[in-house]
């Protein structure tokens, strides 16, 4: 975060403290940089033992929103985890919405030999916070059910649904969550994705191959959290839709009114 503050724009006549933890291989580095009439002075992380990051509530929005907006996503989430202020003001600007060109909602088996797979995401440690005891005690009943995180057309192992982002054309990322999730990593992995999806911007969703389950929706997240859950894209379209039964399309329908809110905007 040593560099955050310079690209700080004029704000008054006077002189600011800032105490934040910096990341610097040489110890007791003392950081001065000033920002045409403002001068800001950057103290080691060492003078700020006891303190993750003193907060620079203090200073006006807009230059806080300058210091924020330079930060990684992950680095946002983090602060947002952290810190009440922030996470307030960081979901009041929407300031880790991730933008997307495209998600398609696709099985695997069709996308067998597209490099897009070389660029998965993988299953790993999350640093979520997960409801891990809530889960320690259910997570076996969950199994034991065989609930499928998705309605699929495709319900066999020669499909394994997945979703495919499309950040910037041709490249492609693709996500791998699980049918039938049968350990507590693979709940809360689809867990942290979903809730992580609800966060982007799309300019188009395209439900090819299969849907989210709203049965497991429920089951991942309590009602707060399904009430704040809003797809966000200009354009939705449902290939599915064509091959599902009538029942099947109502629960769809259901999905869109009650745990989606909304799929266009």
């Amino acid at each position: 975060m040593g560099n955050l503050f310079s690209k700080f724009k004029k704000f008054k006549n006077r002189k600011i403290t800032l105490k934040v933890e910096i990341e610097t291989i040489d110890k007791n580095v003392e950081v001065n940089e000033k920002v045409e009439n403002e001068e800001i002075e950057i103290i080691d992380k060492d003078e700020v033992e006891n303190n993750n990051i003193k907060t620079i509530e203090y200073l006006p929005v807009e230059m806080q929103l300058l210091i924020i907006k330079n930060l990684e996503r992950k680095e946002l989430l983090e602060m947002e985890r952290t810190n009440q202020y922030f996470h307030a003001l960081i979901n009041n600007y929407n300031l880790t919405l991730k933008k997307f060109k495209s998600i398609d909602f696709r099985c695997s088996a069709i996308f067998e030999h597209s490099p897009s797979f070389d660029k998965c995401y993988e299953m790993k440690t999350l640093s979520e916070d997960f409801p891990m005891e809530f889960f320690r005690e259910k997570w076996k009943s969950l199994v034991d059910k065989n609930i499928p995180v998705f309605l699929t057309k495709f319900p066999n192992a020669l499909f394994q649904p997945c979703i495919v982002f499309d950040e910037e054309l041709p490249e492609e990322k693709v996500l791998k969550l699980p049918l039938y999730p049968d350990r507590l990593l693979k709940f809360q992995f689809v867990r942290y994705w979903i809730k992580n999806l609800f966060v982007c911007d799309f300019d188009m969703i395209c439900f090819t191959d299969h849907i989210f389950n709203p049965e497991m929706i429920k089951l991942l997240f309590n009602s707060e959290e399904i009430s704040q859950m809003k797809f966000k894209c200009n354009i939705a379209i449902f290939y599915l839709i064509k091959i599902l039964m009538f029942g099947t399309l109502l629960l769809i329908f259901w999905v869109l009114e009650t745990v989606f809110g909304y799929v266009m905007i």
